[in-house]
């Protein structure tokens, strides 16, 4: 669990460090907190470099379940990595997607719009209705399959590559959920870019915690006689 204890460290590190530059060094938050600046920037690059770094180490993987991880981590760096780009449009200069008469230029867009329309449709109670409808659902699952989902825990909490898949997507919902702007903060917006710089951060640590299991295994255990 070396490489989970590693990037927490590092999340740790950059979230004091980023935090500390934003309160002393005013100058310096639209570079930490805005779009097309330092941290989104950071982000898109990371991203992308965790899709490239898995494809590539798809071409040696062997075992399914890594080639399976390394699919679910190419997906995500392929999709963030555009979304922080705002898939380009702001450097191709190509119009925003629109529907249901909103404009949608990313999956932030989306994310959001679809929070409005429910919003919209139902207030508060469709909202709470849905989170208690999701919430019984995860609880029916939990009684039906409890012994497979406790295994599947157990296996992926001693199994760094799913604990920082896992930390990533969580980040990047977190981000998402602060995107919503239920809480009229401006240094929110700084937490969410770190979230998004720290997801990118823990598909390229899983990179590394898979290359490391990939070469453990290559190395024989027979003793020479």
């Amino acid at each position: 669990m070396g490489e989970v204890r590693l990037f927490y460290a590092l999340f740790f590190a950059n979230v004091c460090v980023s935090c500390l530059i934003y309160t002393f060094v005013p100058s310096a938050r639209s570079h930490l907190s805005e779009e097309d600046h330092l941290i989104e920037n950071i982000s898109a690059l990371m991203f992308a470099g965790a899709f490239l770094l898995s494809s590539a180490l798809l071409w040696r993987a062997k075992r399914q379940s890594d080639i399976v991880l390394l699919l679910l981590i190419a997906a995500v760096g392929l999709v963030s990595a555009l979304d922080e780009l705002d898939w380009g449009r702001r450097f191709f200069g190509f119009k925003l997607f629109r529907a249901i008469g909103i404009n949608i230029g990313s999956l932030h867009d989306v994310f959001q719009r679809g929070y409005f329309v429910i919003l919209q449709l139902g207030g508060p109670v469709i909202l709470i209705a849905a989170l208690a409808s999701g919430a019984a659902l995860i609880l029916l699952s939990v009684a039906l399959w409890r012994r497979k989902i406790q295994y599947i825990i157990a296996v992926g909490l001693n199994y760094p590559p799913y604990v920082l898949i896992a930390s990533s997507v969580a980040l990047i919902l977190s981000a998402l959920v602060i995107d919503l702007d239920l809480v009229q903060w401006t240094p929110l917006f700084l937490l969410e870019e770190l979230f998004e710089m720290n997801a990118s951060l823990a598909l390229l640590v899983a990179l590394l915690a898979l290359f490391r299991e990939s070469k453990i295994r290559s190395i024989p255990t027979d003793s020479p006689t």
